[in-house]
């Protein structure tokens, strides 16, 4: 037993009376069936008209049935005009088909269907919906009698997808819709679309779109070559990058994950401990000695300490094993006489910087 929203959902497509709806939806129980099937026997119906009843003005339009298929009509055309055809609201429209042959069945029937019929215009109504001036609900007023009531319009229940156009290229080894994949000639699962694009019935999901929705299709015919995938567009850099540098020109440090900078930290720390017990010495004359790389000293020397040992205590912390030279902070002035000692040279309480060479 169908149920009543379907009846009313297959009537509001396709407008056929509830008898029509019920023995259709009954025969098939499957709803999108049963839709192609009510517009297939409708087709046959207008053909059987149209053998029997021709126009006598031609330069007025006649009214035609709503779909045109590759089996409306028998013209041996070979004109370049546009083909319209299709299923359920739907159109295809075919630009300049190639009369050369084609090896695939379905395919090649498809074509020469749009072959003969590319001269036929399309006589399709367009149906616009009337303006309306209040477009809602509204409240009926109740009285003592009975309670007030919400009035729907039975009109904005009626959803009209707007029209789409879709495009059909036929390849040699399959067919493609628009820029999306190849759906290949060899694959069981795409004989039913080519099926039904050759019974004039637009496949809902191959050409995306809903019940009763009016689209326009063009095919256009490449089978003489092969399906080539486009070429993926070229992005920009797309990730984690590291800046390269450091506080001394020449010193590069290198990014470490978090794991191995927690352990260096602790090491660090170690030593930290360690050299802070160092620095500070048991001598007479503190100096404040600045390495290249921002690391600061103090340290007590002897004020009868040389300056060799001065070179030495920071060759032993340098961080690196460059050539350097020691020199005054303020004014500059290089430290050369290993000879003197801090107190002759003038190093007592001083600030000394380490200068790479």
């Amino acid at each position: 037993m169908v149920d009543s929203e379907t009846i009313n959902k297959f009537i509001e497509v396709t407008g056929a009376s509830a008898f029509q709806a019920i023995q259709y939806l009954e025969e098939t129980d499957d709803f999108e069936a049963a839709v192609n099937d009510y517009y297939s026997s409708q087709l046959e119906n207008e053909k059987g008209k149209g053998k029997s009843e021709r126009p006598v003005n031609q330069t007025k339009a006649s009214a035609g049935p709503k779909i045109r298929t590759f089996n409306d009509l028998n013209s041996n055309s070979n004109g370049d005009n546009n083909l319209f055809t299709g299923g359920e609201k739907s159109g295809l429209q075919v630009e300049n088909p190639d009369k050369r042959g084609d090896p695939f069945g379905l395919v090649n029937d498809l074509l020469k269907k749009a072959e003969e019929t590319g001269q036929q215009p399309d006589t399709r109504p367009h149906e616009e919906a009337p303006a309306r001036q209040f477009v809602g609900t509204g409240h009926k007023l109740g009285s003592t009698d009975s309670p007030s009531e919400v009035v729907s319009d039975p009109a904005s229940r009626i959803r009209r997808a707007q029209k789409v156009s879709r495009q059909i290229t036929f390849w040699k080894d399959g067919f493609q819709v628009g820029d999306g994949d190849l759906y290949r000639y060899d694959d069981p699962a795409n004989a039913r679309y080519l099926a039904d694009l050759n019974a004039g019935r637009a496949p809902l999901a191959l050409l995306d779109v809903e019940i009763g929705q009016e689209v326009d299709v063009t095919v256009h015919k490449k089978i003489e070559k092969n399906f080539t995938p486009p070429k993926k567009a070229r992005v920009g850099f797309q990730g984690k990058g590291q800046r390269l540098g450091s506080p001394v020109p020449g010193d590069i440090k290198l990014s470490q994950s978090p794991e191995v900078q927690q352990e260096t930290q602790e090491e660090a720390e170690e030593e930290k401990q360690k050299e802070e017990a160092e620095q500070l010495g048991t001598g007479d004359s503190p100096v404040q000695i600045r390495l290249a790389n921002g690391q600061r000293i103090v340290h007590r020397f002897n004020s009868t300490d040389s300056v060799a040992q001065l070179y030495a205590f920071v060759n032993e912390h340098s961080p690196s094993a460059r050539e350097f030279v020691l020199s005054l902070a303020f004014p500059v002035k290089p430290i050369e006489n290993n000879e003197d000692t801090l107190k002759d040279a003038g190093l007592i309480n001083a600030v000394v910087v380490q200068r790479w060479k």
